[in-house]
């Protein structure tokens, strides 16, 4: 018989901590893009299931590695939050919902995670909109 254990909190942070220092300390690359199509990510997800948003200004945005914070748990999920907020602010164009915000590979095609907010997001000209990236560990 195998032998089953449940993992503590302390577990869990340790396991996204370890991650999040492995991005950093192998330099990886990664892009933050804004998705205007009602769509909930799914695990192993692709890029070809988001529609990019579109407006005057609208940039793909690097992510710094460095910037991750501690994880914090609670409800047995942990979560560290990237300190360099990404902001967004139409300059021109019309009104452009926002669902949520997915990531890539430096390469833009290579899907690592997606977020749909709890509640879109309707941007105008002079609206800024924020994103604080965030990883998400949790017990499966």
């Amino acid at each position: 018989m195998a032998n089953v254990w449940a993992k503590s909190d302390a577990m869990i942070a340790a396991e996204l901590d370890a991650y999040t220092y492995r991005l950093n300390a192998l330099g990886t690359v990664w892009h933050i893009h804004l998705y205007t199509n009602a769509y909930d990510p799914v695990a192993n997800d692709s890029v070809a299931n988001y529609t990019e948003a579109a407006f005057g200004s609208y940039s793909i945005n690097a992510i710094n590695q460095a910037h991750w914070g501690a994880a914090s748990v609670t409800a047995h999920i942990a979560t560290s939050t990237n300190s360099d907020t990404q902001a967004y602010s139409p300059s021109s164009g019309t009104p452009v919902t926002i669902v949520g915000y997915y990531i890539t590979l430096g390469d833009d095609t290579t899907w690592v995670y997606a977020e749909r907010f709890a509640a879109s997001r309707t941007l105008n000209v002079g609206d800024t909109l924020n994103v604080t990236p965030a990883l998400r560990n949790e017990v499966a």
